[in-house]
């Protein structure tokens, strides 16, 4: 049986003319790579900002990117609750714009407390499955950190700030009397006092700029 043979020398030129190519179909991919950008994480493209057939450089921004399942939630913590704050907590999130609520859980807490806020920053995540929270959105934050049935509640109002802490006005035989108070966990209608009045004291509410110590005070019932 007959055979071709080729010499060693048109062999290598032969290679070397394979090798070439290969290298030059290389190049074209990575060009015809450069023309497709690709995301890093899977989301909800916005706007684009370039059309068909405009000159885009390198680092020019195109569009924006969203990450919508899941979201992210940031809020931060009175740095004097931070100690009761744990990563698996759950948190209630409400939506500004719709008013409802919805569970998220704490997955990431900041190790430092902000030395200008004396906040803890903190980090939870929330499926978000059907879309409820957009992106950039703002929402008010429930923190669970505790529950007792003993605690002791005055109104705001009736709280009343100094530079030593904290004062109330309470009636004692039928006298005002102020009474510095300690306090606890507090919202926009009413304070915990931990120390400084017992249950069935009489605390003055409203009128506390009109009243001095020692001045006498009738309580209607």
């Amino acid at each position: 049986m007959d055979k071709e043979y080729i010499s060693a020398q048109e062999y290598e030129q032969s290679n070397n003319a394979l090798l070439t190519a290969q290298a030059d179909l290389q190049a074209l991919r990575a060009t015809l790579a450069k023309a497709y950008v690709r995301a890093p994480f899977s989301g909800v493209l916005g706007l684009s900002t370039a059309t068909v057939g405009t000159y885009v450089s390198p680092g020019a921004e195109i569009t924006t990117l969203s990450r919508v399942r899941p979201v992210k939630i940031d809020f931060a913590v009175p740095g004097r609750f931070a100690a009761s704050v744990r990563v698996g907590d759950v948190v209630s999130v409400v939506d500004e714009t719709t008013n409802k609520t919805y569970d998220s859980k704490v997955y990431a807490i900041d190790p430092q407390i902000d030395p200008v806020s004396r906040t803890q920053p903190v980090r939870a995540r929330f499926a978000n499955t059907n879309n409820e929270l957009r992106p950039g959105a703002f929402v008010r934050v429930n923190l669970k950190l505790g529950e007792t049935e003993t605690a002791l509640q005055v109104p705001t109002e009736a709280v009343i700030p100094e530079a030593s802490g904290y004062n109330v006005y309470t009636v004692k035989g039928g006298k005002m009397v102020p009474q510095k108070v300690k306090i606890g966990i507090r919202s926009d209608k009413v304070i915990q006092i931990t120390e400084g009045i017992a249950v069935g004291d009489t605390v003055i509410r409203t009128g506390i700029l009109q009243v001095k110590p020692g001045d006498a005070v009738r309580v209607i019932k």
